[in-house]
């Protein structure tokens, strides 16, 4: 640009020169502003109508119209601005609304019933709860039958489930076995005590039991009609002494000696030297054994 407007400056001058001879000052063309470019104000050159004087010496003015060289036009292009898009206007959520659907489970016999809601969002409760049935248990039915020594076992199955119960069914009671037992350990009594064996006798046993029936109702030394129960005992046999032991809750004849060898009125009569026969009654009601013994001699 600075040599383009040298070039343009030197045309002037010679122009100015030439236009000097008429005494005549060439105008100043004034270039075309071209958009974006400017020039510095240049020294203007200017001469006297005579030719006689000489020359004054260059004067600058600064009125002077700045001039430039063509130059090729420059486009300024606005960068592109970004198109904003409208957002959408906000819009509420949506509203859920439950929507359940129900499953039933019936109640058993150990647990309980109930409904189950359940919403597809995964919400769920229960409702309507049903108490547990409980077993309903048919007859018992032994399995393993009880002797005089073993115990049985017995089971009954529920109708609705099918669970069973087992229990125990106590051995045979036989009153002529306990009666027996309870005779063999009152004679080794004695014999620790160095006294002669007693003499189980029918008749006595038979009295025994009928006594151990009696004492369910009446557990005394007393019959159930008041009268005392040892003067039957006379009527068995020529006997001119005789004594009778009672218990009850014992579940064996060596349970039952114990108990009476623990007790000084009891064992004063197992262990009486006047007493030659023995008879022993047992009774179970209810589980429940009530025991008699009765001397005599």
């Amino acid at each position: 640009m600075k040599r383009a407007l040298i070039r343009t400056l030197s045309a002037l001058l010679a122009l100015l020169l030439l236009c000097g001879c008429t005494g005549a000052r060439a105008p100043t063309p004034t270039p075309s502003p071209t958009p974006g470019v400017s020039a510095s104000p240049q020294p203007s050159v200017t001469s006297t109508s005579d030719p006689t004087q000489p020359s004054a010496s260059p004067a600058v003015s600064n009125s002077a119209p700045a001039t430039t060289a063509p130059s090729a036009a420059v486009t300024h292009t606005a960068a592109p601005q970004p198109v904003a898009t409208p957002r959408p206007a906000p819009t509420s959520a949506p509203v859920h609304h439950h929507s359940y659907t129900s499953v039933v489970t019936p109640p058993s016999c150990t647990t309980q019933g109930y409904t189950t809601y359940t919403c597809a969002c995964g919400a769920h409760y229960q409702d309507h709860v049903a108490a547990a049935l409980g077993h309903s248990f048919g007859a018992w039915v032994t399995i393993v039958v009880p002797t005089a020594s073993s115990s049985g076992t017995k089971v009954r199955t529920c109708t609705r489930c099918g669970a069973q119960e087992s229990a125990t069914i106590s051995p045979v009671f036989d009153p002529n076995s306990v009666a027996s037992q309870v005779v063999n350990l009152v004679n080794q009594e004695r014999a620790k005590a160095g006294l002669s064996p007693l003499t189980a006798v029918g008749n006595l046993h038979s009295y025994a039991q009928t006594r151990s029936t009696e004492l369910v109702s009446v557990f005394d030394h007393v019959r159930p009609d008041g009268s005392n129960p040892l003067t039957s005992v006379f009527n068995l046999g020529s006997y001119s002494t005789a004594g009778e032991n009672i218990a009850m809750g014992y579940s064996s004849a060596q349970t039952v000696m114990d108990g009476w060898m623990n007790s000084p009125g009891h064992r004063a009569n197992i262990l009486n030297a006047n007493f030659t026969s023995i008879g022993v009654g047992c009774y179970n009601y209810n589980g429940v054994l009530y025991w008699t013994q009765i001397f005599a001699g």
